[in-house]
């Protein structure tokens, strides 16, 4: 993000008498936002010639650009050189001044700095290139930089340390932020504490109002003018999140879908066309993955503080959103967007919100909440609820008949009232983590539902309906519906219930407990109708009860997770048809804690894509016999094999020969090593139906 320091570090470089030493040229430009081509090269040839002693044009000679490329390059045909291009911004910036930059073979070096991670790896994709991307301060440097500039290189008085550690918290590491904070700090009296105290508790205000922070503001509002008009909207309705918070990916989605804010594209559903967004967010380096899952994933995302301060002054600016924090806060009367974040009496009963259309509340105590959800707010679509302290669905939320999205995740509500058939908009109805433990076949009317989460944090996860499979049969009106998660296969009539999951066409995430193998037929009938399924998680009845995939012809298409808990005898045979499943972490294969936990025959291969098979420790304890075949790209041993701790039989057939030399013992490296504790190791080819053994674990 802006004001991490590229500039600084790649300027430290570039200036560096050593550095000079090694390049005849060195030449340094800036792109910008908007940059003008035909001047920066103009600059560049300036530049070169000045380095060549060759006399430099007037500034109005060869402003043609491609005249322009011509005269660069022949300059710098034979020589070693150095070119910083700062801050770029977009590709096209970049694809028009590249060509102008031969590769000559003689150790030239070009740098980019930027904030978009797609630029980064775009252009060093072709010019066989590294990123480094820079993250913020570690604390130790951060709290050094700040005495420096606060302190004039002193160290830090006893008495303010603590205050001072509070308010570099708030910079999170960000180089520029604390520059500016100490700017603000350095003229206040060391004796007075109380004025330190003062600006920790109005920090906000300061940056508001404060001139130091300027520059500051200024760096980080770049990022946000620079965005398309489809993404503006999605940033700034992040403002609505506390300070710190962390947002869980998936709902963040669906309330970008419920907001309006994500257009529909052929080919994509509004779920990968509103991840497309949050990845763009992402590699404009404006969003932060917070916590990733075990197979690498987005879970949660966060924005910097100093940039939540400008998206919220922003959307409160441009009417988007307001945000009551502070006691009283006044919003005016047609507000769209309201995000209530305080536990304080920050609620204003009496204000009209007959124009709200959007409403987050966020620890507020139940007084106050009952108070806002009284109000006339029939343009209501999307109603988020974040407070413990609610027992019961407002009274006249059946009145709210645009609502497409309803949360009341992690409230005390117990049950869900029969009314909720009128909300016929309604595409999403979160009850996670609440006490609702059945649902009114009402529910059934809901048409356009298409995520339905009723999940509890208990330790044995319960069914989230007591209908059962009948239930279950007249869930197939739900034609949108998306996730199904937690159905107990069940003891009665367990075909039916199986048969009825087919019907589900739009399903793309499907969980179901106490599995038998008799399901197995019935089970791999249905998901072979569930096209559009991405994720699914079966577990067995117990540790012991074999889960039976193997009838599964056709696997769908786009099924990227599976996880399975209970008995394998062999892992399905379609697993290695699954593209999507391989290439969901690019070219790697995991295999996560607690998985397999009985299989004891693995074969891997024939795999196209993968080049990395990693197994953590606790996966597939029981694993006696692998076999590896044919993964043409596959060029080392399988990461944490050594973990495989009753493996007695390892194979590698038409595996690529860069794979066999770690099997040498006169190999570069040691990794035969990890194979060591394994009796037989066997390495061959395949031929006329059967395999012929090359190499044995005597060659190990």
């Amino acid at each position: 993000m802006g004001g991490l320091g590229k500039t600084t570090l790649v300027k430290q470089v570039y200036e560096d008498p050593e550095v000079k030493k090694h390049f005849m040229i060195r030449a340094w430009m800036t792109l910008s936002q908007s940059p003008n081509i035909e001047e920066l090269l103009q600059g560049m040839v300036r530049q070169i010639m000045r380095h060549t002693q060759e006399p430099v044009p007037p500034l109005e000679y060869n402003m043609d650009r491609l005249c322009q490329k011509m005269i660069i390059k022949d300059l710098l045909q034979n020589a070693r050189y150095l070119i910083i291009v700062d801050d770029a911004w977009h590709i096209n910036d970049w694809d028009a001044i590249k060509h102008a930059l031969p590769n000559n073979n003689c150790g030239s070096r070009i740098i980019i700095t930027s904030r978009n991670s797609d630029l980064a790896y775009t252009s060093c994709g072709e010019f066989t290139g590294m990123v480094y991307k820079m993250g913020p301060l570690p604390a130790e440097q951060s709290w050094k930089l700040f005495c420096a500039k606060t302190f004039q290189g002193n160290s830090c008085p006893p008495h303010l340390e603590e205050t001072c550690r509070l308010i570099l918290r708030k910079c999170e590491g960000l180089p520029l932020a604390i520059v500016a904070i100490s700017g603000v700090l350095v003229s206040k009296d060391t004796r007075k504490k109380n004025e330190w105290d003062l600006v920790h508790r109005s920090l906000r205000t300061e940056i508001d109002c404060n001139d130091k922070f300027k520059a500051l503001k200024r760096v980080l509002s770049l990022s946000f003018d620079d965005l398309p008009y489809y993404l503006k909207s999605c940033f700034l309705h992040l403002s609505v999140f506390p300070r710190g918070y962390l947002i869980k990916r998936g709902r963040l989605l669906r309330l970008w879908i419920a907001e309006g804010f994500v257009d529909k594209k052929e080919g994509m559903t509004e779920e990968e066309v509103a991840h497309s967004y949050l990845n763009e967010l992402m590699s404009r380096s404006l969003v932060e993955m917070a916590i990733k899952t075990i197979d690498g994933r987005i879970e949660y995302c966060r924005v910097h503080d100093f940039l939540l301060d400008i998206i919220t002054s922003k959307s409160s600016i441009q009417g988007f959103a307001e945000i009551a924090i502070e006691k009283h806060h006044k919003w005016p009367d047609k507000v769209r967007r309201l995000s209530i974040q305080n536990s304080l009496q920050s609620i204003q009963q009496k204000r009209s919100l007959s124009q709200l259309r959007s409403l987050y509340i966020f620890g507020v105590e139940r007084s106050y909440t009952d108070a806002v959800l009284g109000s006339e707010m029939r343009l209501l679509t999307v109603l988020d609820l974040q407070t413990p302290s609610l027992t019961r669905f407002p009274a006249q939320f059946a009145e709210w008949c645009f609502l497409r999205y309803l949360s009341f995740r992690g409230s005390k509500v117990r049950a869900v009232p029969n009314s909720i058939g009128k909300l016929q908009n309604l595409e999403t109805l979160d009850l996670k983590n609440t006490h609702v433990t059945e649902l009114p076949v009402f529910i059934l009317k809901l048409q356009r539902l298409r995520h339905l989460i009723i999940l509890h944090r208990r330790k044995a996860p319960y069914p989230w309906f007591r209908y059962g499979f009948k239930f279950l049969e007249e869930m197939v009106a739900l034609q949108f519906l998306q996730k199904l998660y937690y159905i107990e296969a069940g003891e009665e009539r367990n075909g039916s219930l199986m048969r009825e999951l087919g019907k589900l066409k739009q399903l793309s995430k499907l969980a179901i407990l106490k599995l038998r193998k008799e399901h197995g037929r019935e089970l791999c009938s249905s998901i072979e109708k569930l096209t559009k399924l991405q994720s699914i998680s079966l577990t067995s009845v117990n540790e012991n009860e074999i889960i039976d995939l193997q009838p599964l012809s056709s696997p769908p298409p786009f099924l990227r997770r599976i996880n399975l808990a209970g008995c394998l005898d062999a892992l399905p045979h379609w697993i290695s048809s699954l593209d999507s499943l391989m290439a969901y972490e690019g070219t790697k294969l995991r295999f996560n804690t607690n998985n397999f936990m009985k299989l004891r025959i693995l074969v891997l291969g024939p795999f196209e894509r993968p080049e990395r098979v990693e197994v953590e420790k606790g996966s597939m304890p029981c694993l006696e016999d692998l076999t590896m075949e044919s993964c043409k790209l596959m060029e080392k041993l399988p990461s944490g094999i050594d973990h495989l701790e009753k493996l007695e039989v390892l194979k590698f057939i038409d595996m690529p020969d860069e794979l066999v030399k770690k099997l040498r013992r006169d190999g570069q490296d040691d990794d035969y090593l990890k194979v060591a504790h394994v009796p037989e190791v066997y390495y061959g080819y395949r031929r006329d139906g059967g395999w012929h053994v090359v190499l044995t674990k005597a060659f190990v």
